[in-house]
């Protein structure tokens, strides 16, 4: 079976993607990898290098222009017809909302769109995105018909089935991408004081600026903690963080600065505690299913996809959105208790271990193609 994998970054394909194709090659499929040339690192030179097809599609990511959107749209319908795909999935919005519309133009038998949070397009509450957001929705309802969506979290689901983006029977459950269980090892939590890590895009729907207050009230109150900052600003989204910013947060000590971090189990390893305070529905964030794996006790919003994976009081605390004083609380509890940390660290591991590992997900998403193309 001849597979096509799209998303809008090689950097998605390579680092969530790679795993589901090399099992796909195992059983005897070919599959192709589809998305812009990498505009940092070498993602796209990295797939091919482990042996797949990569082909570059550029198309914007920025916001959207009938015109242009249109003609990618055409464009990809053409590529989608010269390759003659057996089922093609897609990833992220833009590859799920128009290459649903060419996989129907170049009339491609099985098409799979995996719905992997909603972004700031349902975050934002500016005019400009309020009506690409009514945009999105018609897309969503008139242009992936007869697609089947994966969804990574119930709420998703709910909600597209709901407003009737979907139906019961073209929907499936998968929660998360998988945490690879023997890159993330479980270690013990470092003696010292205790680091806290937030590994994200810096955009502000990410929840940057309430870590940074619910750091700064900590430190008001004798905390002893560092506070680490792992990502980069999203220069291309209208709600990225500013470089300025970073420097000011660094220079009135309240942050360390890591930047971009290819490899981030060491990371998880020299820290005590992983925030994720994000403000937009996420699908099931791979920071916190990687940081669960390292055995790390896990602080989040409470929000579709955060949920899935922290248990409130199991392995970790699950607070309301842009409540930094609630935040700092949560942190404070962990930071002053390491026997808490490990309790909650370990059963972390557990829990990805039985419902979050890279094998479940690779084998629900083979089943999924397995069921679909057998109809």
């Amino acid at each position: 079976m001849k597979i096509v994998l799209f998303s809008n970054t090689a950097w998605y394909l390579y680092n969530f993607r790679l795993p589901l194709a090399k099992a796909l090659r195992q059983r005897g499929d070919e599959v192709i990898f589809l998305s812009p040339p990498s505009e940092e690192g070498d993602y796209d030179q990295r797939l091919l290098n482990a042996g797949f097809r990569w082909m570059p599609f550029e198309f914007s990511r920025k916001g959207m222009n009938p015109l242009q959107d249109g003609m990618s749209i055409f464009r990809l319908a053409r590529l989608y017809l010269g390759l003659q795909p057996d089922l093609v999935h897609q990833f992220t919005i833009k590859p799920v909302l128009y290459g649903s519309i060419a996989a129907r133009m170049a009339r491609i038998p099985h098409v799979v769109n995996s719905i992997t949070g909603l972004g700031y397009i349902f975050a934002d509450s500016s005019l400009k995105v309020k009506i690409v957001r009514q945009l999105v929705k018609l897309l969503y309802k008139f242009g992936t018909r007869g697609a089947l969506m994966i969804f990574q979290n119930p709420e998703d689901q709910e909600l597209f089935v709901s407003k009737g983006w979907t139906s019961p029977r073209r929907s499936v459950l998968i929660r998360g991408s998988g945490a690879d269980t023997a890159r993330f090892q479980p270690s013990s939590i470092p003696t010292g004081v205790p680091v806290v890590v937030m590994a994200a895009r810096l955009i502000y729907d990410k929840g940057v600026t309430d870590f940074i207050e619910a750091a700064a009230l900590l430190k008001q109150r004798g905390v002893q903690a560092r506070f680490q900052l792992v990502g980069t600003p999203d220069l291309d989204n209208p709600n990225s963080v500013r470089p300025d910013e970073i420097q000011a947060w660094e220079q009135a000590g309240l942050v360390e600065y890591l930047g971009w971090q290819e490899d981030m189990a060491p990371i998880y390893q020299s820290a005590t505690i992983i925030c994720q305070p994000s403000a937009y529905r996420e699908g099931v964030p791979k920071t916190l299913l990687e940081a669960a794996a390292s055995a790390r006790p896990l602080v989040a919003t409470d929000i579709p996809g955060c949920r899935e994976i922290v248990r409130q009081g199991e392995n970790g605390f699950l607070v309301p959105v842009h409540d930094a004083p609630a935040l700092a609380n949560a942190l404070q509890a962990l930071i002053e208790s390491p026997e808490l940390c490990a309790q909650m660290g370990l059963k972390g591991r557990e829990i990805v271990e039985h419902e979050f590992s890279q094998d479940i997900n690779i084998s629900q998403t083979i089943e999924v193609y397995r069921a679909l193309t057998a109809a």
